[in-house]
């Protein structure tokens, strides 16, 4: 979705707006009330790489200008649009918007309840870390929060996020959102999901039923 500052690439733009209102269609069926955007296209191969032709400048004036646009189409459906900051290693390297604070920036600058920010804790870490300082700084335009571990993405405990105290800071702080893990199971499906449900809703014990 960086690839529509000059003139030669406005159709790209237009489709995007095209995909996004497939999508927002979607969503409507399924009731569900979040899509979620990336910064750059996917491929199989991995993350379109458009740094060696816009200046990020540039990339991320053409992404608040496109959402903008789509903005209003948003808030007639109810839907409300997330941008997702990524990390730009390995599959993922050339992707645009990487740091948090310049996803909030251009939140900010879009200034719609319908166009919010995701904090991905996995590549927070793996860009620049403070995870703490950056989502509290953040709370208040990001209503959706992934975690995983670092470096592997898998679950709580296999890596070197402290995610008890990042959760404690959560509820300390009356967060409301929604809190997802999105990784790569390293146990078993139950055992698995049993680390999560400790850290979310602090049950030590296992239902036997």
């Amino acid at each position: 979705m960086a690839n529509f500052t000059r003139r030669e690439h406005r159709q790209h733009q237009a489709e995007c707006i095209r995909w996004v209102e497939r999508t927002i269609k979607v969503a409507e069926k399924l009731g569900t009330k979040y899509i979620i955007m990336f910064p750059n296209h996917f491929t199989k191969e991995g993350c379109s790489n458009f740094c060696d032709k816009y200046t990020k400048s540039d990339g991320i004036a053409a992404i608040t200008a496109l959402l903008m646009r789509l903005e209003p189409k948003l808030e007639s459906s109810g839907i409300t649009l997330l941008l997702e900051p990524l990390n730009n290693h390995g599959a993922d390297n050339g992707m645009l918007v990487t740091d948090t604070e310049e996803g909030a920036a251009i939140i900010r600058a879009v200034n719609s309840d319908y166009v919010r920010l995701l904090l991905d804790v996995f590549h927070m870490q793996l860009m620049h870390g403070n995870l703490w300082e950056h989502i509290r700084e953040n709370l208040d335009i990001a209503p959706y929060i992934h975690l995983a571990d670092v470096p592997d993405r898998h679950e709580a405990g296999t890596g070197e996020i402290n995610f008890r105290y990042l959760l404690h800071m959560l509820r300390e702080k009356g967060y409301e959102g929604t809190i997802c893990p999105e990784y790569l199971p390293q146990e078993d499906t139950d055992d698995s999901l049993y680390i999560w449900k400790q850290l979310l809703v602090g049950n030590d014990k296992r239902d036997s039923s």
